[in-house]
């Protein structure tokens, strides 16, 4: 029971030690996967909708913030 109890505690610990970048970044890798999937029609609308890098949302975001 203590080793199971400790492994949730490290796995909680990581998943706080994940930063947003990386948490936005894994989950555009992860829409990319998806639209790789596809055939190209299908496959260039999908590439499209996955959004900004990482910085261009952040500076976006920020921005509507400080209003």
């Amino acid at each position: 029971m203590n080793i199971k109890c400790l492994f949730i505690v490290l796995f909680a610990l990581s998943l706080q030690s994940c930063s947003n970048k990386q948490v936005y970044e894994n989950i555009q890798y992860n829409k990319k996967l998806e639209c790789q999937r596809l055939q190209q029609p299908q496959y260039e609308d999908c590439m499209e909708q996955i959004g900004p890098s990482y910085e261009v949302y952040k500076a976006e975001k920020d921005k509507l913030n400080s209003n």
